[in-house]
């Protein structure tokens, strides 16, 4: 695994200058009124957000991260309470988070949307990071690396791209065929692009594979841009995991009512995240209070899982891990009673472990490789093997999560204990939950959070 290269900055006034590229990250003329004209403008935005549901925006170059601000902003104003945007971006020369915050003193408009994107800004590991705006409903998926490799592990279809990274000349890979044909992969016909340049090689690829691409007058003293539509489909992308394609499942935005099955931390978290996103549900449980089952452990810690490598699978579990920690402290300001303990956690390692661990190189903010010595010391233990330290992992009181979770849901959610669900059956475009009393419920969809329990209602599904 490569480690983060990082952008190297200078200032210019409050202008935050990239020195590999030997460009400005957004006009002199203004930077939010650069952005505004030129992607959320030329690609139609508001109108298109009244017309369809959820919505999937593409951006090549994070940078500042001011396009993305300006969405959401523009987002909260315009949506409607169910609809959910989620915004992919890749940055192969992320800025420091310092930098980012001496960036962004000169927006305090967008705070409000800062306070969800340092805690869990990735600082650490490059890959895709998920860091979800619940309350916004916007989940930016940022990608640290190259932007073909980045996007082409996606299996998503665009609705708007953002072009935006340094100028053809100075970044070429940004502007590439490969970078042109991705973007009619992921697309769809009537998906719309905007970008600064009018470069004609840019105007001729976009064109090559499927792009009607107009000429607009540029922003500032640039005379002018590029935008446009995909009127035809040059290739056919595959679906790349086609075990997605769901039985009986729905387009998302058409699920208004889902029932979970099963009060522990899966069922609670899922119901919260449901209702979050304008879903009604319904949660059962067999038992009388919630966290009956596992999820009743006396303690529990949380930790990232140990890898050898950076693959999609590590990639998964060190998000799973990084918003964790980041929700968990957020939580705890809320409810100061929460038992969450960021004390740092040690795992133990054989010399096998520990060989992988050192080619792995993980940055020191998020794993140490310890020797027996520093773990004894850092334990206060005496202990006779090496170990893999997380500073940011700590432990909690399973029990009480979902305490503090019910307290969450109490009035937003159908919560329905010493209710067995026994049967599911399929009616009408409708899940019926039923049990030896009759039908409970009919929802749109249902999400089974009761574990070994589960194979009970899908006889002879493999689990």
């Amino acid at each position: 695994m490569n480690p983060i290269q990082y952008s190297k900055l200078s200032f210019e006034h409050d202008i935050p200058l990239n020195q590999q590229f030997d460009e400005c990250y957004f006009s002199r003329a203004g930077g939010i009124p650069e952005s505004t004209y030129i992607f959320l403008e030329h690609n139609f935005l508001i109108k298109r957000w009244q017309q369809q549901n959820d919505f999937v925006i593409g951006e090549f170059g994070f940078g500042t991260g001011l396009n993305f601000f300006l969405t959401v902003d523009a987002w909260i104003n315009n949506r409607r309470p169910t609809q959910t945007l989620h915004y992919y971006s890749v940055e192969k020369f992320p800025i420091q988070r310092a930098d980012l915050q001496k960036i962004h003193q000169q927006w305090p408009q967008f705070a409000y949307i800062y306070e969800h994107l340092y805690p869990s800004y990735p600082d650490t590991l490059p890959g895709l990071h998920c860091i979800e705006l619940i309350d916004c409903g916007v989940v930016l998926y940022l990608m640290i690396g190259d932007v073909v490799e980045q996007f082409s592990s996606l299996n998503v279809k665009v609705d708007a791209w953002y072009l935006d990274g340094f100028s053809p000349a100075k970044n070429q890979s940004m502007w590439s065929d490969e970078c042109f044909n991705l973007m009619a992969e992921m697309g769809q016909l009537n998906t719309t692009f905007a970008t600064f340049t009018a470069a004609g090689f840019v105007r001729r690829g976009l064109q090559a594979v499927g792009f009607d691409v107009m000429k607009a007058k540029g922003f500032g003293q640039k005379r002018e841009m590029l935008h446009g539509k995909l009127r035809e489909k040059k290739s056919k992308l595959a679906c790349k995991q086609p075990w997605f394609s769901v039985t009986h499942a729905k387009p998302v935005a058409q699920v208004k009512t889902v029932g979970v099955i099963g009060a522990g931390l899966a069922g609670l978290f899922t119901a919260w995240m449901l209702i979050n996103r304008g879903v009604r549900v319904s949660l059962f449980d067999k038992a009388p209070d919630v966290a009956s089952g596992a999820s009743g452990n006396p303690c529990g810690l949380v930790m990232p899982r140990f890898s050898n490598d950076f693959s999609l699978d590590a990639q998964f579990y060190y998000n799973a891990f990084t918003q964790t920690t980041a929700w968990l402290s957020k939580l705890k300001k809320s409810y100061a009673e929460l038992y969450w303990q960021q004390t740092g956690v040690i795992q133990l390692l054989n010399q096998g472990q520990l060989g992988k661990a050192a080619r792995v190189a993980y940055p020191d903010c998020f794993a140490q490789i310890l020797t027996k010595e520093q773990v004894s010391e850092k334990s206060a233990l005496p202990v006779n093997s090496a170990g893999l330290y997380f500073p940011r992992a700590g432990y909690l009181s399973p029990k009480q999560l979902c305490e503090v979770m019910l307290q969450e849901l109490r009035g937003k959610v159908s919560l329905q204990l010493q209710t067995e669900i026994t049967q599911l059956n399929r009616v009408s475009e409708k899940w019926l939950l039923s049990n030896e009393l009759g039908d409970i419920a009919g929802v749109d969809a249902v999400v089974l959070a009761n574990s070994y329990m589960a194979e009970q209602l899908l006889p002879g599904s493999s689990i």
